[in-house]
């Protein structure tokens, strides 16, 4: 597919990547990240960016950012491509298992508020769902 004057194709190698990154869960690769490579398959499949934006809902101007940022340096590895750009302000922090059981004790009781929310994935119950 041309993108304003680029020739985009993902190598065999980014394909493989693309593959396993999607098969694992691990926090290293994030909803974003997801998201990131799904917009690189389509266009790699030849679906047009203004196909591609509507079916994703995201921006074109947003597709085309994610597409120069990822073939700006293809000598880093795929998972180094796809990461956003480091943000300004405090760090994010990662839940504590107690935290995490307190998230799920208080959904478990009130299950009313958990409508809309994401299971909390940890390495233990991975595979429960």
């Amino acid at each position: 597919m041309h993108i304003k004057g680029i020739k985009f194709s993902l190598t065999e190698a980014e394909k493989n990547s693309f593959s396993y990154l999607s098969m694992i869960y691990s926090p290293a690769v994030n909803d974003r990240m997801r998201k990131r490579m799904l917009v690189l398959q389509f266009l790699d499949q030849g679906i047009s960016i203004s196909e591609t934006s509507k079916q994703l809902k995201v921006s074109e101007r947003t597709i085309y950012n994610w597409v120069h940022r990822f073939i700006e340096d293809r000598s880093l590895p795929v998972m180094d491509r796809l990461k956003d750009k480091p943000r300004s302000g405090r760090p994010l922090k990662e839940m504590t298992e107690e935290e995490i059981q307190r998230a799920r004790r208080f959904f478990s009781r009130h299950p009313e508020f958990a409508e809309g929310i994401k299971t909390i994935k940890t390495p233990r119950n991975q595979g429960e769902e």
